[in-house]
């Protein structure tokens, strides 16, 4: 019989595994998945982080051609950023990896944010017995149309959600100043 702690490290290993696959995998499916909506973000980080404008719309076209041609063609516009500057900072350690690894990291945070986010709901408003059940919830969460298109083109909606399941646990175990923080990742949107 596995004891739940055991049960706990097998669904996080299970996580972490579907991330790798994630990772590996989606991006090789097609060329322009887990980019789309990515490339912005890392871009404008990347000008920010090298001391250029990230709000400068020629600077972005510039570059985002310059790290992805293969998404753009004769008509295609700048894929502006119109979040907050923190959340350039929040993915600036991305812009130290090429892009296509970037990319990669990205889609497996994603993958990992993802799980946690429905472990932690899953194991938060379940009976430990239902621990053996979360594969199946695991599943199904990565096969929800939404979280599929997240995967698709690199969106950044998972870190918002992230935030507010943990502010919501760590407010109910009493550490609003914790909670506060985390809820940093929900004004990134």
């Amino acid at each position: 019989m596995i004891k739940p702690r055991q049960l706990i490290i097998l669904n996080l290993g299970i996580i972490l595994i579907i991330g790798f696959l994630v990772a590996i995998f989606i991006p090789n499916s097609k060329k322009d998945i887990g980019k789309r909506d990515f490339l912005p973000y890392w871009t404008a980080s990347y000008l920010l982080v090298h001391g250029s404008n990230p709000y400068n719309l020629d600077s972005l076209l510039a570059w985002e051609k310059s790290f992805s041609p293969e998404l753009f063609n004769k008509d295609t516009v700048v894929m502006q950023v119109w979040n907050p500057p923190w959340l350039l900072v929040l993915l600036s350690p991305f812009v130290f990896l090429p892009f296509e690894i970037a990319v990669r990291v990205w889609m497996f945070l994603s993958a990992v944010f993802v799980g946690l986010v429905l472990f932690i709901s899953w194991h938060r408003f379940s009976k430990l017995y239902y621990l053996r059940l979360f594969p199946i919830a695991l599943l199904l969460g990565f096969l929800f149309p939404e979280v599929t298109v997240m995967f698709q083109v690199g969106q950044i909606s998972i870190v918002v959600l992230l935030g507010l399941m943990l502010a919501f646990l760590l407010i109910e175990g009493q550490q609003d100043f914790l909670a506060g923080f985390t809820l940093i990742l929900a004004f990134i949107k």
